[in-house]
């Protein structure tokens, strides 16, 4: 009797587990009693949306989803919104987040205030403005791409390959030639290496010398302009001197008492010195006219 007493109280516990359970998921289910507006959206893909996931409003959580469930070729899936969070119509739902992280929600885009309240149980429109649906919608085309893109590079790696290991392709006696004419260039350049060396040796002497002999070649030139310097000075002097003596002269000659200045400012001198000069060239005219009348007198013996 002991033990079926134990068996009895287990039993009523564990049921009671249960009914409590049970009825605690059934009132949960129910709006009225949840304080909760319940709605639906259907889409062709889940994508990881599962129960207890979040429902979101410009970042706000208003709600968690209820119940993820196929329905013919999609799935529907039901959520509650607090009555706080106003969906009126035009009202759209999108799934968002990044599945891989375990962060998939629904987001809600409300429509206008004004419009009329969505009742309990409506349908809202899934939009597909999730980047997981462009993502996944551009995958298929991506892959293609890739794939022709590795096709390709396999391709070209292929005819570089061949085209590098081809004995009679242009490629290698390209590179041999140009292997032949690297070592032609540097044994000449080893062989030019110690006249290359000479030349510059030379021309740095060559530079020296030139620079002492125009250093001499300057000095030449600055003493020799030194000396004439010096000479034309003398002759300046000289000149000046020459200057000054004729300048004495000439004030000798203007204002001085002698003969010559006499001659100067005497008229009479002048006047004498032109009546001799006209006598004379008289004398000279008679004698051209009448030669005999003056060598008559002569002798010529005296003549000569």
């Amino acid at each position: 009797m002991k033990h079926a007493n134990e068996l009895k109280v287990g039993a009523i516990v564990v049921l009671a587990g249960l009914v409590f359970y049970i009825g605690n998921q059934f009132f949960n289910e129910l709006p009225l009693l949840s304080g909760n507006m319940r709605y639906h959206t259907v889409l062709h893909d889940a994508s990881g949306v599962v129960k207890g996931s979040a429902v979101f409003v410009s970042g706000v959580r208003i709600g968690a989803v209820t119940k993820v469930s196929l329905a013919g070729d999609g799935v529907r899936i039901r959520f509650d919104a607090t009555r706080d969070a106003l969906v009126t119509q035009g009202t759209t739902v999108a799934i968002a987040g990044i599945r891989s992280l375990g962060d998939l929600r629904l987001e809600l885009a409300l429509g206008p205030p004004s419009a009329p309240r969505l009742p309990k149980d409506s349908h809202i429109p899934y939009t597909s403005t999730s980047i997981l649906d462009d993502v996944a919608s551009g995958i298929p085309a991506l892959a293609a791409r890739v794939d022709s893109l590795v096709t390709q590079s396999i391709r070209t790696m292929s005819a570089a390959r061949h085209l590098a290991t081809d004995p009679s392709g242009d490629l290698l006696a390209t590179l041999q030639t140009y292997r032949e004419t690297a070592k032609v260039l540097e044994s000449l350049i080893t062989a030019l290496r110690p006249q290359a060396e000479s030349v510059l040796t030379s021309a740095d002497s060559l530079a020296h010398r030139v620079d002492a002999v125009l250093v001499d070649s300057v000095a030449i030139l600055l003493t020799d302009l030194r000396s004439t310097i010096v000479g034309m000075d003398a002759t300046l002097r000289v000149v000046a001197d020459a200057a000054a003596s004729a300048d004495e002269l000439m004030r000798a000659v203007l204002f001085g008492d002698g003969s010559v200045a006499r001659a100067v400012h005497d008229d009479s001198l002048y006047i004498e010195l032109e009546r001799a000069i006209s006598s004379f060239n008289a004398l000279m005219d008679d004698f051209q006219e009448n030669p005999r009348k003056y060598l008559r007198e002569m002798r010529l013996v005296d003549i000569f």
